[in-house]
């Protein structure tokens, strides 16, 4: 299983988490235990073997131990049904029925198998003629890198059913256009054949991808040692993609950049992703790029919506946000002959409305909430913080009088002492209230009541609770409630016994997100029963 025909595989098996995981998880097994290289204990210890000028680099622990190993038995085992000492049993049989005639069985492979692996693109090439089919017009090179405990052993797998080659006196073989070698205490490879050299280069090279700038800056936002570390510095594959871009794919990406204010502060962007006691999680995040903080407690609103909801999702400043986006779109000037400034323009004056006063202006944070286990009982509503009661009032009325010319019929509306209008279409009868400074948009009567005055909260609930400790003193923006979304799953469709069984196996979903300085957090976790 680790022929050159399999480490092929095991790219795809990289870039992909979850195979990623896989593998892992078997290394808690009897067997003697691999012995990693000097200083893979750190985040990009596989870095100094791939060129300075690597695009993108992604490094997985392919063979954990202590902790990592229990909590990934642990959450494996649920996932599939297993027990936690069942599961580098189960996942070994797994492995070997992926195996092709000829290939080496995971028991051969774990006798060599190191404890990390690592993936770089190490070029980008082709032409990019149009948006829609841009990425299938590309092509790269990538390089890889594995560390072994046993250099004899694997150079006699690289050498099952492949062709020996010499490179200025290294022997590597090749199998179809990849190329391996073994190389101190590590597979060193590369594909296509012709990027072999680039990768045999570098393991001569003064310099390498460990000492860039940008690998220290992304390896300094992570925590502790995790299972899984990608990185990528955005301006160089910005900057390739664009070289390979037409010129009309050219002005558009320019005009994208530009528009959003990153043309020059692009920075570089990680993930890591590991296992908890009870979840899985994940860490997107950027350094070095342009970071506006949004001023605004959404969490507060997320905390105070009905604790039956299965769905909470918050947004700082919401209007100031709107009022930011709706500037870079007229910022963008003429577009394929149509003048986006003009268009906007004239369709407020068909609404009679001026979307920056008349609705972003007073608009602060803003919650969503959703809830219901079957068809019949689904429902939820958009929670605003207004900064101007009386306009947010006007809006009201404005919105009620914009339906009114769309040829539905609004009507007034009092709930518990909350005024406005509710409006009909179709099966749904919208409801739009404000009391005080909070404005309610609601799918019906009974989720505007409770968006207003919950009988209980959501940040009071015991699964909000223990899925927020899961981000570490990051506050929430996301909350889904997987136990409430499987209930309405079974609900609408036939699932099977296995799907049922999965469902019911997971928790929920909390993402948050931080801003540090020029550094900026989106960390997730996926909670498991």
């Amino acid at each position: 299983m680790l022929s050159v025909r399999a480490l092929r595989a095991a790219l795809t098996a990289l870039v992909a988490l979850i195979v990623a995981v896989t593998l892992a998880s078997c290394g808690g097994d009897s067997a003697e235990p691999a012995k990693p290289a000097a200083g893979s204990s750190s985040v990009g210890a596989l870095a100094d073997a791939f060129p300075e000028n690597t695009l993108a680099y992604l490094e997985a622990t392919v063979r954990p131990d202590g902790e990592l190993a229990d909590n990934a038995k642990t959450i494996i085992g649920k996932l599939t049904g297993k027990s936690p000492d069942e599961v580098p049993a189960y996942l070994e049989k797994q492995l070997d029925e992926d195996s092709k005639p000829g290939d080496l069985s995971w028991n051969d492979v774990k006798k060599f198998l190191g404890k990390r692996a690592a993936i770089g693109l190490l070029s980008l090439d082709g032409k990019i003629t149009n948006a829609s089919s841009g990425a299938d017009d590309l092509s790269g090179a990538a390089g890889f890198v594995i560390e072994v405990t046993d250099a004899k052993a694997a150079e006699a797998a690289l050498a099952k059913d492949a062709k020996k080659r010499d490179l200025d006196g290294q022997t590597y073989y090749l199998d179809n256009d990849t190329a391996a070698a073994v190389i101190g205490n590590r597979v060193v490879g590369a594909s296509p054949e012709s990027a072999f050299k680039t990768m045999a280069d570098a393991q001569k090279a003064s310099k390498h991808l460990s000492d860039s700038q940008a690998l220290k800056d992304a390896a300094g936002q992570v925590e502790g040692d995790p299972l899984f570390f990608a990185f990528a510095e955005a301006k160089p594959l910005v900057d390739r993609v664009r070289e390979l871009a037409a010129p009309d794919i050219q002005k558009q990406l320019d005009l994208a950049l530009k528009s959003y204010g990153v043309d020059k502060d692009l920075g570089t962007y990680g993930m890591t992703a590991s296992f908890a006691q009870r979840s899985v999680g994940f860490d997107f995040f950027s350094v070095g790029a342009k970071v506006e903080e949004q001023d605004g407690d959404a969490v507060e609103l997320i905390k105070g919506v009905p604790a039956d909801s299965w769905l909470a999702f918050g947004v700082n400043g919401f209007g100031k946000q709107l009022s930011k986006g709706l500037k870079q779109i007229k910022d963008l000037g003429v577009v394929d002959g149509q003048d986006i400034a003009a268009e906007i323009a004239k369709v407020e004056s068909q609404l009679g409305l001026n979307l920056e006063q008349d609705l972003f202006s007073w608009m602060g944070d803003v919650a969503l909430f959703a809830r219901g286990t079957t068809a019949d009982t689904v429902g939820g509503a958009v929670v605003v913080n207004s900064t101007n009661e009386a306009a947010s009032a006007k809006a009201i009325k404005d919105i009620g009088r914009v339906a009114g010319q769309a040829g539905l019929t609004p009507k007034p509306a009092n709930i518990g002492g909350a005024e406005g209008i509710a409006i009909a279409a179709g099966p749904v009868t919208f409801t739009m209230v404000q009391k005080g400074d909070k404005l309610v948009i609601a799918s019906n009567e009974q989720s505007a009541r409770d968006a207003l005055a919950p009988s209980a909260k959501l940040g009071d609930s015991a699964s909000f609770k223990a899925a927020t400790e899961e981000l570490g003193g990051v506050e929430p923006i996301l909350f889904v409630a997987l136990t409430a979304v499987a209930d309405l799953a079974k609900s609408e469709g036939d699932l099977s016994a296995e799907d049922k069984r999965i469902l019911e196996t997971l928790d929920s979903v909390v993402v948050g997100s931080t801003v540090n300085g020029d550094s900026q957090h989106l960390k997730g976790a996926l909670l498991v029963k």
